[in-house]
């Protein structure tokens, strides 16, 4: 029987912690057993506001703790990733709150029955190489639901930045496979990802880790990777709201873009 554990990396989020706990579990199914929560440099209430809510709720799912020093989210997704000891394992990020039932069943599924290596709720695309700048084609996902490459794509992507229906996906969303995809949420299927060596950490602290972890399971398996976007609203997200990480964010695709090519450019 296939099961699955959730990796959520928290850094500083004890005002929407609890919101985004309690959307996740009302809205997994049994397929998932358990999840295991990195706290990577809390300084905050974020650990106190888990404790209360586990107190709180009579949890039919198993929650374990791992504590790490700041290593960011590179770093903290491989030491969730280690400990993993289901079929498969399913990265959610700690601004996503995540509104569709049973969406964990709907991905897992879906990988299970489709040659690919992993699965994605938000988007999947290809990465190109032009002018050696890498530059992101035939999107389609969360933000383009019917993807980018037509005018009719287009039009809907610009309503869809401006309106954000995303519980359209309650309702209807394209299976698609492409090159790569991104977190938001990922399945991935841990054995492959063992093989693989888990994410590099040269890609630390984030950035293109995920995009160089589905070119390496294309070279050693000659999978692509694929997308099924579900309803999920984001909160609180820290490139968003925290100027830290977005410096930090703009040095980290500057430097693993670079990375990426010199890995990958025979792909590219």
């Amino acid at each position: 029987m296939m099961k699955n554990t959730i990796i959520l990396t928290i850094h500083n989020k004890e005002k929407t912690i609890v919101r985004i706990l309690n959307e996740l579990i009302k809205n997994t199914s049994k397929i998932t057993e358990r999840i295991i929560i990195i706290l990577d440099g809390c300084t905050d209430n974020t650990y106190e506001k888990i404790n209360d809510f586990v107190k709180i709720k009579n949890l039919s799912i198993k929650i374990d703790i791992i504590f790490t020093n700041d290593i960011w989210e590179t770093k903290a997704n491989n030491v969730g990733l280690k400990e993993v000891q289901t079929q498969y394992a399913t990265i959610v990020q700690d601004d996503m709150l995540i509104k569709q039932k049973n969406w964990d069943k709907l991905l897992i599924e879906k990988l299970a029955n489709n040659n690919v290596f992993s699965i994605s709720g938000r988007a999947a695309y290809n990465y190109k190489l032009k002018n050696n700048k890498l530059t992101i084609e035939n999107i389609i996902g969360r933000e383009y639901p019917f993807s980018n490459k037509n005018f009719f794509g287009k039009i809907i992507g610009k309503l869809f930045a401006i309106f954000k229906p995303y519980w359209f996906f309650k309702y209807f969303s394209l299976f698609s496979v492409r090159e790569i995809n991104n977190r938001g949420p990922l399945v991935l299927k841990i054995n492959l990802v063992r093989e693989l060596g888990f994410f590099d950490e040269k890609f630390a602290p984030f950035e293109l880790d995920d995009v160089d972890l589905c070119l390496r399971a294309f070279k050693k398996y000659g999978l692509h990777s694929s997308c099924l976007p579900i309803y999920y609203e984001e909160i609180n997200g820290s490139k968003k709201n925290n100027l830290n990480s977005s410096r930090m964010s703009e040095k980290s695709i500057a430097k693993n873009s670079a990375l990426l090519i010199s890995k990958h450019r025979d792909l590219l």
